[in-house]
Formats: structure tokens, sequence, C-alpha cells
């Protein structure tokens, strides 16, 4: 969870946005990790690694971390419907892999719920989940 960073001053935390994550504006402000701290450990993560999201707006919210800490983007993200692409997913294959996914993670919109969902995704996609092979990371 990432603390608020001064330039971001003028965003407002909804109700919706509250809704939606299941966390209020005082427990961001008095859990969350300061900006370049989460920035670091993120590099750290990622380091070797292929960075894939399910959402196009994820390079814009690296690039608003990353400029709150001071730094330029570290990596490119790739949207997972590349990676859906290189393993020529069709309609049913994606279908049966988000049924998959949906029925290990029902609670989205918070990162490790989001990040297991979509491991879950590729896992079926790429038949991990049939091989016994771990979780792609």
């Amino acid at each position: 969870m990432i603390q608020p960073h001064d330039d971001w001053s003028d965003w407002n935390w909804t109700a919706e946005a509250e809704a939606l994550h299941g966390l209020t504006r005082d427990q961001v402000m008095r859990e969350g990790l300061p900006a370049e701290q989460v920035l670091a450990e993120l590099i750290y993560a990622a380091e070797g690694c292929r960075i894939v999201a399910d959402s196009v707006i994820d390079q814009y919210w690296l690039q608003t971390l990353a400029a709150a800490a001071g730094a330029p983007a570290p990596f490119m993200i790739d949207h997972v419907s590349l990676l859906l692409d290189e393993y020529r997913a069709g309609e049913r294959r994606i279908t049966a892999a988000i049924a998959h996914a949906n029925s290990l993670c029902p609670r989205r919109h918070r990162a490790a719920g989001d990040a297991l969902w979509l491991s879950s995704l590729l896992d079926h996609v790429t038949n991990r989940v049939e091989a016994g092979r771990p979780a792609l990371a």
C-alpha cells in the first residue's frame, strides 16, 4: 500500500474508490509506505522478470509512482493480451481461464488479489495448472 505523496494532494479518495479497494483514506495514510520505498521494492521484485498487467492504466500508475519517487519508470508493463496472443489462446480458452481465476480470487482491486488473479489466469492459459507447475510470478 502506497502512502499518498504530497504531489497527489489534489487527488480525492472518493467513496467509490474506498468501496472498490476496501480502504479508507486514513488507513492508506497510516499503513501506506512512502513512494520511494515502494518503488525500490518493486524494482527489486521485478528484476529479471517480464512484468504483465491486466489493465492498460498500470503503466500510468507506475510512471506516477516513479515520478513521486523522483525517478523515471524503471520498466515497461506488458498488457496480458500480449501473452494471450503469444499462447494463441482462443476465446474458449480465455473464458475458461477467467472462470478459473475468478473461482480462486473472488476479491479484486487490491494488489495481492489482483496479482493472484492474473497469475491464476495465466497459469490456466499456459497449461501450468494441468501440469502441476508453480504459479507464474
